[in-house]
């Protein structure tokens, strides 16, 4: 596999101003020509890394926690300016002046090439191609001892250091400008790596939707961070006329393409022409895949047999790929008679047994269609993926209120359990209240639910908000004093895995599931989430209000989650075992 290539940032006086100890959002004052810079080395196919010292949280000047809330507001203002920092670590120790478990000699700390190494292993890096660009000598060191092969110091704050490394093979400069034109003139012929192209293909309404819509984003961002050329094409039109929620035909959402293949986002009034899209949706869809030269099509979604075999059908001539995604059982396993009978036939005597790759999200999934597809398809396992920096935000204050999000189907999540719970404990938590996202609308369990809370002695305090955007839902899981998921028992939930739950742990809040599927494989009850038995009504109540009773429990429950999320779920790591697996199709 070809290695990546980095820039090396340190902080404060390369990224920011440098002052005592920065870590106030009002202090931190970018240094003209970063986002330039940045901008520059990303379009060169490098990866950005910051690496900092943070002697501030050893001395006890402020938290690790005023760090982060920092860090995220930093990352977000590269981000809106298309210079996406790649990752960001920072060493908390200092081996003299720290205090208490700060205090003491650490191997990340600059001049040790701790934290570089690091970066090189989790990016496959080629560090002797590698760039790092720091204001200190230790900056410079680390890089020497790193073995990065072009060090150069930005020598604006203090003229002593560039007398420490005089003898060292260093380039100097006084500004990030200078910087930026001695890098346009070393690299200038360098060429971008040729990217594998992928299309990702799907029936669910983009940038905004549920579940499917966010796999199918992370999708995008994680194999186009690891170097694929993405686009998201949406096969058909999502939108109902009378409830919009995407208006584009096609455009860009945080640095992920898409379009829509046909008409664009709305669906027809007329039947006849609902139909007609339905048909040659897929169609239309297929050529422009084939128009774009793409190398791959990964279909994710909808459960239908219609569509991968007109994918297959079109791409094959080709020779263009198709991965097929199920996060759910086919329709072998639910329906089996009348016409269903004849669909599962086609999946399986046709279209599964002519794929080139499936993906699938559980291991009881991967033993249920590993007998469908072909001994040639590659099978894997793909868990749930989540970017935890785009999730959790420590800026946002935590309230006492218990959040739900997604479809309210209580077949899937329990959304009746959840309102009669908070009915059960209602009267002992005053300041809590609880909020439900999602269409009330879509549900088939639309009576039920508006019963329940019509019916409730609080029902003042359960509050549905109806179907939100992706950045409001991310804020307002981040506002929670606990997120629930109450899954019940079944098929569903015993071979599968709930997708919000990689979001969920993401926020560093407490959770409150049911123990269904493969959840215990990665979560332990008390933990680093609280579970409860499924289909049990006191048991899932009983864990709310362990979790309210305890605030410092749940917060360090919550932090252990969100561990569990950064070690299980890193979209990043996980689609770059996709793309592996897909470049050794190719």
């Amino acid at each position: 596999m070809e290695m990546n290539k980095a820039l090396f940032l340190d902080r404060d006086g390369v990224i920011n101003v440098e002052k005592n100890y920065v870590h106030k959002i009002e202090d931190f004052v970018f240094i003209e020509g970063i986002f330039e810079l940045v901008q520059f080395f990303r379009k060169k196919g490098f990866k950005i890394i910051v690496i900092t010292n943070q002697a501030g949280i050893a001395r006890g000047i402020y938290t690790e926690d005023d760090f982060e809330k920092l860090n995220s507001w930093m990352l977000s203002e590269f981000e809106q300016r298309d210079a996406r920092i790649d990752e960001v670590y920072y060493c908390p120790y200092h081996p003299e002046n720290g205090i208490g478990e700060y205090k003491k000699d650490s191997y990340d700390r600059k001049p040790n090439p701790g934290m570089i190494f690091k970066a090189k292993e989790k990016y496959n890096l080629d560090l002797a191609d590698s760039w790092l660009i720091g204001d200190k000598v230790s900056d410079i060191q680390a890089g020497i001892n790193a073995g990065v092969g072009n060090n150069i110091l930005l020598n604006t704050y203090s003229a002593t250091e560039k007398d420490k490394i005089k003898d060292q093979k260093v380039q100097i400069f006084t500004n990030l400008q200078e910087i930026l034109n001695y890098a346009k003139n070393c690299i200038k012929g360098l060429r971008e790596k040729s990217k594998l192209k992928i299309a990702i293909l799907t029936l669910a309404g983009f940038p905004e939707g549920m579940a499917v819509t966010n796999r199918v984003f992370y999708y995008a961002k994680g194999l186009q961070e690891n170097g694929a050329e993405v686009e998201v094409i949406i096969v058909k039109p999502t939108e109902k006329a009378d409830n919009i929620i995407n208006r584009y035909r096609k455009g860009v959402y945080k640095g992920v393409s898409f379009r829509y293949a046909v008409s664009g986002p709305v669906r027809s009034r007329n039947f006849i022409k609902r139909r007609i899209d339905d048909i040659f949706g897929p169609v239309i869809a297929s050529f422009k895949v084939v128009k774009g030269n793409y190398n791959v099509a990964m279909y994710i979604g909808n459960n239908s047999f219609y569509h991968p075999m007109v994918f297959k059908a079109v791409l094959y001539p080709f020779g263009i790929k198709l991965f097929v995604e199920r996060t759910e059982l086919m329709f072998h396993n639910k329906r089996k008679t009348g016409i269903f009978k004849i669909f599962n036939k086609i999946l399986e005597k046709v279209v599964y047994k002519n794929l080139d790759g499936f993906f699938t999200i559980s291991d009881s999934l991967l033993n249920e269609y590993s007998k469908l597809v072909s001994r040639k398809c590659r099978i894997t396992k793909v868990p749930v993926v989540v970017d935890a920096q785009e999730i959790y935000k420590p800026e946002i204050k935590r309230t006492r209120n218990l959040v739900y999000t997604g479809p309210l189907i209580d077949k899937k999540d329990g959304i009746i359990n959840i309102i009669r719970s908070f009915n059960m404990i209602a009267k002992n938590y005053l300041d809590i209240d609880l909020i439900l996202t999602g269409d009330i609308n879509a549900t088939p369990d639309k009576n039920r639910i508006l019963d329940e809370i019509k019916n409730s002695e609080y029902q003042n305090r359960i509050k549905l908000l109806g179907f939100i955007s992706r950045q409001e839902m991310i804020n307002l899981m981040n506002t929670a004093c606990a997120l629930l998921l109450a899954k019940p028992s079944g098929e569903q939930a015993d071979t599968c895995f709930p997708t919000k739950l990689g979001e969920y742990l993401s926020t560093g809040n407490p959770i409150v599931i049911t123990k269904t599927g493969e959840i215990p494989q990665y979560l332990k009850d008390g933990i680093s989430a609280f579970i409860a038995k499924p289909d049990d009504l006191e048991s899932f109540t009983t864990k709310i209000k362990e979790l309210l009773d305890d605030p410092l429990k749940a917060e360090e429950v919550g932090k252990e989650g969100k561990k569990v999320a950064q070690m299980n779920f890193n979209y990043f790591e996980v689609m770059g075992k996709v793309l592996n697996i897909v470049n050794s199709i190719i």
